[in-house]
């Protein structure tokens, strides 16, 4: 218990530095930020065996944007720890980086944008699929080219290639390409229209693999419904073809995304969606979710959350072509803004989950103190 607190504590006397740049690079701002973590899960690994921990987590990080007269320029490099007091073997110290180029031309009344998104992220969790804590490498780069003839409508197009390296050797890697079109029309100064062509070609380094390709079609609305009630929501299909047996199959998909302003200090938000996606141990699996929150400001510098969810996960491969999982969670927290440089987040969240396999039935408590800053 002693290494823990003693982790803990170093965080916190790191955010009694003032409120300010930490250096300047050509006159633009190089931000500090850190985050500091006490919790006590008592499910670290997800699964029916139900063993709990005291963790304490740890992240400091630089973050840089350089805006030019054609393009911006920026970046971030962070560190992230993980600390036990039981489970030792789980320690961790992982890394991430990202690095961007955006650069802009402008032709009259129209514009294009380039967008490139390169990283690396290095990540430990409680994996839910595996029913154990996982930690994977995650390398990705990729482009979006946005061209807006007018200022009511918009043509996109783009792709991100990604590989999820699991740092455990019986995990197979995971290859993705991920390529899309879309366009969007403004309808008027309250409500946007927009559709979408997304193709994933998911492909993973083990012979017995179900490697796929996965087909979205979408399409959505984006406004101000009321003057109390804005959002988000598509609906669409996606066809799914399995490149070992050819085997097709698709499934009707949406998402959704709503916020309603009940009071100047409260506001209740709604957000789902069904897809298709891939897990690290069976490649192929179908995802629903529903979450509902109620956020309110108690007064200066201090808000309040609840939040209630269902998650459903139906899996296809592995000769476990019939495990469904079905979560179900409930949670609670406050935050106070110390000043303007940071705030301090305590919190509790429950989950129960049901499985036709018993391994993955379990009930998980998380009770957790968050101090996050920039500087």
């Amino acid at each position: 218990m002693k290494r823990i607190f003693q982790t803990a504590s170093v965080g916190i006397f790191a955010f009694t530095a003032p409120a300010q740049a930490l250096f300047y690079i050509a006159g633009n701002e190089v931000m500090l930020n850190t985050m500091v973590s006490l919790q006590y899960d008592t499910n670290i690994f997800a699964n029916a065996e139900e063993e709990g921990d005291f963790v304490a987590r740890g992240s400091i990080g630089l973050s840089y944007t350089r805006p030019y007269r054609f393009f911006d320029i920026g970046g971030s490099v962070s560190l992230y720890g993980t600390r036990h007091m039981d489970f030792t073997d789980n320690d961790r110290l992982n890394w991430r980086f990202n690095f961007f180029v955006t650069p802009t031309a402008e032709f009259g009344t129209r514009y294009w944008t380039l967008s490139t998104d390169i990283g690396f992220q290095r990540t430990t969790r409680s994996d839910e699929d595996l029913g154990d804590l996982v930690t994977t490498d995650n390398y990705r780069g990729g482009l979006t080219l946005t061209i807006t003839p007018t200022s009511r409508y918009f043509v996109e197009t783009g792709f991100l290639y990604s590989i999820t390296d699991p740092r455990d050797s019986d995990l197979p890697e995971i290859h993705t390409l991920d390529t899309h079109v879309a366009a969007g029309w403004s309808l008027g100064p309250r409500y946007f229209i927009f559709g979408q062509v997304n193709r994933t070609k998911t492909d993973v380094k083990r012979e017995d693999s179900l490697d796929n390709v996965v087909w979205n079609y979408s399409v959505g609305l984006r406004g101000e419904f009321t003057p109390r009630l804005n959002g988000q929501a598509t609906v669409g299909i996606s066809r799914r073809k399995l490149d070992l047996t050819g085997e097709t199959d698709e499934t009707p998909t949406y998402s959704v995304a709503l916020n309603y302003m009940i009071d100047r200090q409260t506001n209740a938000t709604l957000t789902g969606s069904r897809t298709f996606t891939s897990s690290l141990a069976r490649n192929n699996m179908t995802r629903t979710t529903v979450n509902l929150g109620l956020n309110r400001v108690l007064r200066e510098g201090l808000r309040g959350a609840l939040n209630t969810g269902f998650v459903e996960r139906r899996y296809d491969g592995d000769g476990i072509d019939d495990r469904r999982d079905r979560a179900y969670s409930a949670g609670g927290s406050l935050t106070y803004d110390i000043a303007a440089w940071g705030s301090l987040t305590g919190g509790v969240s429950h989950t129960v989950q049901d499985s036709n396999v018993a391994f993955f039935d379990y009930h998980r408590t998380l009770i957790y103190l968050t101090l996050t800053g920039s500087f």
